[in-house]
């Protein structure tokens, strides 16, 4: 008999969840930002200030590279801040970019 009335009120609790995750779902998916033809047409210029960077340097070399924003729109500006270390040397030698340069 428990296992009925359990049944019974557990259902309507579950099915409202599902719809619940249905909705949201659903809205996500209509919502623009999530589409790769909308890219803006503004030109950017990110700055990058760097100091003593060495271990870290090259992987922020690669998040930049992976950005899905048109590269004839972005220019990347790594700016060396009196670096003692030897990022600046790593940072050049990785990077094959024309919109991407470097300022000591």
């Amino acid at each position: 008999m428990f296992d009925y009335v359990f049944l019974i009120i557990l259902s309507p609790i579950l099915v409202y969840y599902l719809y619940f995750l249905l909705s949201i779902y659903k809205g996500l998916n209509n919502l623009s930002f999530w589409e790769n033809n909308n890219l803006p047409n503004e030109f950017v210029t990110v700055i990058i200030p760097f100091r003593n960077e060495s271990d870290n340097i090259i992987q922020s070399l690669r998040s930049i590279e992976k950005q899905n924003y048109p590269t004839d729109k972005l220019e990347v500006i790594y700016v060396n801040d009196s670096s003692t270390d030897d990022s600046e040397v790593k940072l050049k030698s990785q990077i094959n970019s024309e919109h991407i340069r470097v300022i000591s």
